[in-house]
């Protein structure tokens, strides 16, 4: 056989056995590839899963958390709002009843004023219908050497006693008032032209300036 024949079958079958295991080498690839990758696929959707079952979980916890501050505030805006009604209730009832009480007040001072001046009236009427009284003159006796003590008298009147809770208060004035503008009311402890009050009992009081006392009735 030609030499050449031979060295160009050799080449052939060569070439063709290169060409099977060359082949074969790409379908063995062809069937190891798609397994691998699906198992690659498999791992990653498990890790997303994961990622996205935590991030859920984080955010759920952290909705809870937010909803239980939310009552919470809500319980103390509750609170505060039945606060502030009771406080608004109390408010108005306390309203009402000082504004009854000045209401009373007031009352009583009118009608505390109204009968003073009704009785200041009766008195001054009836002090003025009094008959004058003449004096007759008569010789003195010479009974002792000894100069009697001057009689004390204090520059005003006692016109009436009222009582303010437990205060008394002494109405006076100076002799042939008229008005309830020439009346003052004071009491124990306060003066009125240099007489010290010192005493106030039901129609009388007692007065004192520096060592001197006298004692006052309510005029009839």
């Amino acid at each position: 056989m030609n030499p050449y024949a031979k060295t160009a079958i050799k080449c052939a079958v060569l070439t063709l056995w290169s060409a099977t295991i060359t082949v074969g080498v790409l379908l063995a690839y062809e069937q190891l590839r798609p397994p691998i990758e699906q198992t690659d696929l498999d791992a990653v959707e498990q890790k997303i899963n994961q990622v996205l079952l935590e991030s859920a979980a984080t955010q759920t916890a952290a909705l809870n958390v937010i909803s239980n501050k939310l009552l919470n505030l809500e319980a103390e805006f509750t609170s505060l709002d039945q606060r502030y009604s009771g406080l608004a209730n109390r408010q108005q009832s306390h309203e009402g009843a000082l504004s009854n009480l000045d209401a009373r007040l007031r009352d009583d001072m009118t009608h505390n004023l109204e009968t003073l001046e009704t009785r200041l009236t009766a008195k001054l009427n009836k002090a003025q219908a009094r008959p004058t009284r003449s004096v007759i003159n008569e010789p003195r006796k010479a009974v002792s050497t000894r100069q009697p003590k001057a009689l004390l008298t204090a520059p005003f009147e006692l016109y009436d006693v009222q009582k303010r809770g437990l205060t008394y208060l002494a109405i006076v004035g100076k002799p042939g008032a008229t008005h309830l503008s020439q009346l003052h009311a004071i009491q124990e402890g306060q003066s009125y032209l240099s007489w010290r009050l010192i005493k106030v009992e039901p129609g009388r009081v007692e007065l004192q300036k520096a060592t001197d006392r006298i004692e006052l009735e309510v005029r009839s």
